[in-house]
């Protein structure tokens, strides 16, 4: 196993001492190296090589003590399988760790897998709200998404909106969307063309599908069939698995039929 931090400014010796040091502290139970380790070897930095076996290993000791960073990176771990084989229940009852903790993003991962789903409305809505003042953006898309669903509040398109409004300030691919859904709703077409576009610029490949409608429709822009067709070939050719954009393309074909 590689142990030496690379650095320009100082002799292979030295260098190897640092990291041996660090070592040493983490395995004496210092939360600090323990996390310093977990992120190099999880990113591949620092003269060391990616290896998410051993990142997982320093963040569960991390999170055995309680730090509620390791705790949700824990959690993240097991839901998507870095490092660990995958496990929902386990990635859960982490992510309620670092959620007791008031770590804003174990808030949201816990109202987004137990709370929201299970119903627990008040208990959700107070996690998020918690996550939002901790400026966890993701926090800010999900109760976005609960106003613009009415799900767990009454239904708030102008409440949606100013939430969706502070998860793009993230990049959060699908808080575009919806800010498109929310123009749309609002008739202002133009507006939501320029969002649903921004979405697809974002990597949400949908973006494209619901910016077609809009160009076959002449809702927001000129009419444009052949617009349409393009845009949604671009969708399927970066998704040809998804059946959304052929049904889209098959609409616009009975489109130019009725023309």
């Amino acid at each position: 196993m590689d142990y030496c931090i690379s650095d320009i400014f100082l002799s292979p010796l030295k260098v190897c001492s640092q990291l041996s040091f660090i070592i040493d502290s983490a395995e004496k139970g210092d939360v600090s190296s323990q996390m310093y380790l977990a992120e190099i070897y999880r990113d591949g930095k620092d003269g060391v090589s990616k290896n998410l076996q051993e990142s997982f290993r320093w963040y569960f000791q991390a999170a055995n003590q309680g730090n509620k960073e390791a705790q949700y990176n824990v959690g993240w771990s097991y839901l998507y399988g870095q490092g660990v084989s995958k496990d929902k229940q386990k990635a859960i009852d982490w992510f309620k760790k670092s959620a007791d903790n008031g770590y804003p993003p174990g808030l949201t991962k816990y109202a987004q897998y137990v709370l929201i789903p299970q119903q627990r409305c008040d208990e959700a809505i107070k996690a998020l709200e918690q996550a939002i003042l901790g400026f966890d953006p993701m926090a800010a898309y999900l109760l976005g998404l609960c106003y613009f669903e009415g799900k767990c509040v009454t239904r708030d398109l102008n409440e949606a909106e100013k939430l969706f409004d502070m998860a793009k300030l993230a990049k959060i691919p699908n808080s575009f969307l919806y800010l498109g859904y929310c123009a749309a709703e609002k008739r202002d077409y133009l507006k939501a063309a320029d969002y649903y576009k921004q979405a697809f610029e974002h990597g949400l490949i949908y973006g494209y599908n619901e910016l077609a409608h809009l160009y076959a429709t002449g809702k927001g822009v000129k009419k444009n069939l052949k617009e349409a067709h393009r845009l949604i070939d671009i969708a399927i050719s970066e998704d040809p698995y998804n059946a959304n954009y052929y049904n889209s393309k098959g609409e616009f074909y009975l489109m130019e039929d009725n023309m």
